[in-house]
C-alpha cells in the first residue's frame, strides 16, 4: 500500500510541476518574476522581487483586484481552474458515485461561489492588527513567505491600496500551534474581535458515552465521528477572483498588502 501511495504522490507532483511550467512562461511574458526559495536554515523574508514586479504590473496596466488575481493564478478562458494542482479529470474518476460529485468538480473547474449577505462596505482605512501579530512578526513573516511561494497569498506593495479603494482588510493575529515555539512558527488568523474567543471541546469521554448510548438505544445506522485537518482541507480551495478583494490584510511593518487566494 505504501508503494502505491509513493507512486501516486510522484505522479501528482509531476503533473503539478507540468502545470507550473505552463504558468511560468505566461508570468514571464508579464514580467512577473520570483526569487529562489530561501536557503535551508535562513529565516524566510517576504519575496520582494515578486512583490515589486507584481505591483509594477498592476500599476502599469491599471489592473483591478479581480484581474490581478486571475493573472496571478493563471486563469484564462481555456483553463478556468483557480488551483492548477487539482486535476478535474482525475476528480471525475476518483469521485464517481459520490453524492456531491458534480459540486466538487464545479469547484475545481471554477471556484466556490459565495453569496454575501451584505454588499461591499464603504472604503475605510485598514484596521490595526492584533497585538500577537507584532509580537511574533518573524514567525508571521515566515508563514507569509511560505504562503507567497505556494501562491496561497498574493503579496504586493501596500501603496496599491490607493488604487484599490474597494479592498476590505481584516485585522490579523497569530495563533499558537500545539507544542511549537510561537517565536518560530504560528498560524495566521483574522481577528475581527478584540480578544480570541474561548474554545470549548467535548472530551473523548463525552463522545464515547454518546456512541454507547446510541448503540444501547438500538440505533442501526452507521455512527460517524467527524475529524480531520481543516487547514489542509481548505488550503486547496480558492475564492472567486471577483471576491478576493474581501480577503485582504495590511502589514504596515513590512509595507505589504496580503490577499488570501
Amino acid at each position: 500500500m505504501r508503494a502505491v501511495v509513493i507512486v501516486v504522490r510522484r505522479i501528482l507532483e509531476r503533473d503539478l510541476l507540468r502545470e507550473e511550467c505552463r504558468i511560468s512562461p505566461f508570468h514571464r511574458r508579464m514580467d512577473f518574476v520570483r526569487s529562489p526559495p530561501p536557503t535551508a536554515g535562513a529565516h524566510p523574508m517576504i519575496d520582494k522581487i515578486a512583490c515589486d514586479s507584481l505591483s509594477r504590473i498592476i500599476s502599469d496596466n491599471n489592473f483591478t483586484v479581480q484581474q490581478a488575481t486571475q493573472i496571478f493564478r493563471g486563469e484564462c478562458t481555456s483553463d478556468t481552474r483557480p488551483n492548477k494542482a487539482i486535476d478535474v479529470e482525475r476528480l471525475r474518476l476518483v469521485l464517481a458515485g459520490y453524492p456531491h460529485h458534480d459540486l466538487l468538480v464545479k469547484i475545481a473547474e471554477s471556484v466556490i461561489e459565495v453569496k454575501w449577505i451584505n454588499g461591499p462596505t464603504p472604503s475605510r482605512s485598514p484596521p490595526k492588527n492584533h497585538g500577537s501579530f507584532r509580537r511574533y512578526l518573524p514567525a508571521i513573516t515566515k508563514a507569509l513567505r511560505i504562503g507567497q511561494d505556494s501562491s496561497q497569498y498574493m503579496i504586493i506593495n501596500a501603496d496599491i491600496l490607493v488604487r484599490w479603494k474597494n479592498v476590505i482588510c481584516s485585522p490579523l493575529g497569530a495563533v499558537d500551534k500545539k507544542d511549537v515555539d510561537p517565536s518560530d512558527e504560528v498560524m495566521l488568523s483574522t481577528m475581527p474581535f478584540k480578544s480570541v474567543p474561548k474554545l470549548r471541546f467535548k472530551s473523548v469521554t463525552a463522545i464515547t458515552r454518546r456512541i454507547e448510548y446510541l448503540v444501547k438505544a438500538g440505533y442501526t445506522g452507521r455512527i460517524r465521528m467527524l475529524k480531520g485537518d481543516v487547514k489542509t482541507a481548505f488550503r486547496h480551495l480558492r475564492t472567486a477572483a471577483c471576491q478576493t478583494f474581501r480577503m485582504a490584510a495590511f502589514v504596515p511593518e513590512l509595507g505589504d498588502l496580503v490577499i488570501d487566494m
